[in-house]
């Protein structure tokens, strides 16, 4: 019984094999060795209605993909829920798949993995150790166009770039890991899926930034708020930090979408004295060391016509809350500068799933993902912290960047010395955000505390 599919017979849950997936090995360490959905392109599949005749451009199928184990009690329990979600979300245009990890002898379960979620490599990289893990994936489907010669329609396969784009995206069920039963509700499990839909949607809003977007016009001129992440992928960063920056970056920029407040996302690299003008996969990482960066991940906020920015923390985030809970205060005060309203009420990165669990919780098998490491000294607590370096994990078996002799971390700013990229205009003062530099301070010190907007929980201290 422990090594079979569990949704074998569900009716509007498709249980997902190894040849749906697709395994990446395009030389890039973001992207290399990575499994992507691809359902489509297999006998059989729904996805495609080639007798459709009408020609269409390359589109994306939303996935709800529950990755579980056979041996965990908890996933089992949950099937008969979860095919009723399936079955609403179908209507919806959302496709539910299960994948039991370690199921297959393709990736036989190692012996310290019961669970598989390590040994698998389609598991491994949703970087989860608890089963049920659930997440919200995106699957690049081709188009359709008729052939000049035959008339009949033929599939077009979709750019490689494009599907590598949206195969980076992925949206977690984090109530799960410290939930129970309840998440599995239909309602509920039906609401994490619309709302990764929208998380989706917004996608676009943000900018996936390269070298030259630094220099342009549309992040001088704006407010901007700037993501750095590891994209190397050999770096040693917090998982569900970094998930957590990922997918509520989305909700961020609706939020501010008619207004002039830039937001995007940097990939930092191996340093511009590895990156090659010939490899567009090489365009796609930043010189990080360029930008003041000392650690990952970091969040950055710049004013208008500043081309130097500060932390939005001053040492690294503990965990998915506080990024949850620096960005929507971060919103709310840039919210009350500017004015205006918002652009979407929708809190799109689930600031409150937590609560939602009850005081049960733990149902999850092999939820012991560990804490991250404290980095608060003494001399942090007194208020005096010198800005920690970036230690980077080293992995002997990965492998090397194009170039030879290639380091194994991203280039990042030493907290010593940091240069400076060029444009905009060089600042002194301490307080970047605009306008407040011009404005009198006629005392230094605590102050009267005013409202934080819509969410509450942020305010600020009037001068």
């Amino acid at each position: 019984e422990s090594a079979s599919q569990i949704f074998a017979h569900s009716q509007h849950v498709i249980e997902l094999l190894p040849f749906h997936w697709t395994k990446i090995d395009d030389g890039t360490n973001e992207t290399n060795g990575r499994y992507i959905l691809n359902v489509a392109s297999h006998i059989n599949s729904t996805l495609l209605n080639v007798t459709d005749e009408v020609e269409s451009d390359s589109t994306e199928q939303l996935w709800v993909t529950f990755m579980y184990s056979a041996r965990c009690s908890m996933s089992r329990s949950v099937v008969g829920v979860v095919d009723l979600a399936a079955r609403h979300l179908d209507q919806l245009g959302i496709k539910v798949g299960a994948y039991g990890c370690g199921l297959y002898k393709e990736f036989p379960i190692e012996k310290d993995d019961v669970l598989g979620v390590k040994s698998d490599p389609i598991c491994s990289q949703f970087h989860r150790r608890e089963t049920p893990n659930v997440h919200v994936i995106v699957e690049t489907l081709p188009g359709k166009r008729r052939d000049v010669e035959s008339g009949e329609f033929i599939i077009v396969p979709p750019d490689p770039e494009v599907v590598k784009d949206n195969a980076m995206f992925k949206y977690f069920y984090a109530a799960v890991p410290d939930g129970n039963s309840v998440q599995f509700l239909p309602q509920n499990f039906i609401d994490f899926a619309k709302t990764g839909r929208q998380v989706w949607e917004s996608s676009h809003l943000v900018h996936k930034m390269r070298k030259d977007d630094f220099s342009s016009s549309d992040f001088i001129s704006n407010i901007s708020i700037v993501a750095f992440l590891d994209g190397t992928g050999l770096g040693e960063t917090n998982e569900d930090v970094v998930s957590t920056i990922s997918s509520s970056f989305p909700g961020l920029a609706r939020r501010f979408v008619n207004d002039d407040v830039y937001v995007g996302i940097a990939q930092c690299g191996f340093g511009d004295e590895y990156a090659d003008e010939n490899d567009a996969a090489s365009k796609r990482y930043v010189d990080c060391s360029k930008l003041d960066v000392s650690r990952l991940p970091d969040i950055k906020i710049y004013a208008p016509n500043m081309t130097e920015g500060e932390s939005l923390l001053r040492g690294q985030f503990g965990d998915r809350r506080d990024v949850q809970i620096a960005l929507e205060s971060l919103g709310n005060v840039i919210r009350m500068m500017i004015g205006g309203e918002d652009g979407d009420e929708n809190d799109l990165d689930e600031i409150d799933d937590i609560e939602e669990a009850s005081d049960e919780g733990g149902g999850s098998c092999g939820n012991t993902q560990p804490p991250p490491p404290s980095d608060l000294d003494l001399d942090e607590i007194e208020g005096v912290e010198e800005t920690p370096q970036l230690e980077m994990n080293s992995e002997e078996d990965a492998k090397s960047p194009p170039l030879a002799e290639a380091p194994k971390k991203p280039k990042l700013a030493s907290p010593d010395k940091r240069e400076k990229i060029d444009g905009g205009r060089d600042s002194k003062v301490r307080d970047r955000v605009a306008g407040f530099e011009s404005r009198q301070q006629a005392r230094r010190g605590g102050g009267k505390i005013l409202g934080g907007g819509s969410g509450g929980g942020g305010g600020f201290i009037s001068g």
